[in-house]
């Protein structure tokens, strides 16, 4: 009990020279968000959403009308004379009857961001498009009147926009094999391996970084778990409170269902990060991390040089598959070449077997001297989480074992 009471003393009120757990909860509970000016890219980014619901909403009150065999041929002619201009400037689809999906999907992944909860939050938008347009226009004056009353604080750096290049690159690789990847003519080639080299610098820029020396991690940045908890562990007492004057039980079951799973939830989250066991998880995950990134890096490196072999070799018989288990025989030597390789330039050849070179002598070697000092900077991390997700344990623990008490002294 002094354990619980305690740690509810440290969580509420730090005292003087205050943990990083603590400075983690202060972060996410004193500080308020600045008011900022609305960016052009969000500004583009709601047009692009009100764009989507607005084509989405006409397409099926046309149908509706009109019927759908109409749109359908209007799309059909679209798509024909779409498909007619790439092959006049020499990108003829191999499939083109993909296009459509691929430009549906490709345009919704992009004004989202690449991000599968926004994809989510548009679905549940253009659902919506009806009701919010309603409710937009009757309470558009009320609207004019809390946008007055904001004020915007000067001096204040905008946050960091993060661009998802590897993201937006791997699709667009996916896309042109889709409609390309048996194209044997130089101009699809060419667009290839350019895609599939910027997404090789792309992921070797970012796998770089780890032969870097360790850069101890910020510690008010907080994490989903902190996200989803502080508003449980600040909005506790007012539980306990609603809970009090609940006139019968069958009010407060809602509280104590969310705290006893909160509950749950975060003690065995701490239990994941504990003593010895927690931190061997973290080893065997910054090893994973590394071999994953590792084999993709060379998988990209394979494709791109793969691909710029088989635009060099134009015209040729040979698929795209011949050409990879080529450029795997440059980066891996104990993998026998299909091809003879004498038609190729040799800076390709150079270029394929210094990758490898570069791959897996030098950054191997470098990553694997910083694993222990990068694990000693991301155990500290873990520590701290660790302290963090189990206050929230007990203060979730208290608050449901209090709601359940007044629950038994209520009527039914």
């Amino acid at each position: 009990m002094n354990e619980t009471h305690n740690t509810d003393v440290a969580i509420t009120a730090p005292t003087a020279g205050p943990s990083t757990a603590t400075a983690v909860l202060d972060a996410q509970i004193v500080r308020p968000e600045p008011t900022r000016a609305v960016r052009k890219s969000e500004k583009i980014k709601k047009i692009a959403w009100r764009v989507t619901a607005v084509g989405y909403w006409l397409w099926w009150i046309v149908s509706l009308f009109l019927g759908s065999e109409l749109l359908h041929r209007f799309s059909s002619a679209i798509m024909v004379g779409l498909v007619g201009f790439l092959s006049s400037v020499g990108f003829t689809p191999t499939h083109s009857e993909y296009l459509p999906k691929i430009l549906r999907f490709g345009w919704l992944l992009t004004i989202v961001g690449f991000n599968p909860i926004e994809l989510l939050g548009l679905w549940i938008y253009i659902c919506l498009a009806p009701l919010t347009l309603l409710l937009c226009l009757i309470f558009k004056d009320y609207g004019k009147d809390l946008r007055k009353g904001q004020t915007e604080k000067k001096g204040l750096r905008p946050p960091k926009v993060r661009r998802p290049a590897v993201t937006i690159f791997s699709l667009l690789l996916l896309g042109w094999f889709v409609l390309y990847g048996e194209a044997s003519s130089r101009r699809p080639l060419m667009a290839g391996a350019i895609l599939s080299g910027v997404l090789f610098f792309s992921l070797a820029s970012r796998t770089f970084q780890r032969v870097r020396p360790p850069i101890h991690p910020n510690p008010e940045r907080t994490g989903i778990a902190e996200t989803i908890a502080v508003p449980l562990f600040t909005g506790a007492d007012d539980a306990v409170a609603k809970a009090t004057n609940a006139k019968t039980k069958s009010e407060m079951l809602g509280s104590l269902f969310i705290y006893e799973k909160a509950r749950f939830v975060w003690r065995n989250l701490a239990l994941l990060m504990r003593g010895e066991a927690g931190r061997n998880r973290l080893y065997l995950l910054l090893l994973a991390d590394y071999v994953i990134s590792f084999l993709v890096l060379g998988t990209a490196a394979i494709l791109f040089w793969a691909i710029v072999a088989k635009t060099l070799s134009v015209p040729t018989t040979y698929s795209l598959s011949t050409f990879i288990h080529l450029s795997s025989s440059y980066l891996m030597p104990n993998i026998k070449s299909p091809l003879s390789g004498e038609n190729l330039p040799l800076w390709v050849q150079m270029g394929s077997s210094i990758t490898s070179f570069v791959l897996f002598v030098l950054f191997v070697g470098a990553a694997a001297s910083l694993l222990p000092s990068r694990y000693s900077a991301y155990a500290e991390r873990l520590r701290n989480r660790y302290q963090v997700n189990r206050k929230f344990a007990l203060r979730f623990k208290k608050t449901a074992l209090a709601i359940e008490k007044i629950k038994l002294s209520k009527p039914k």
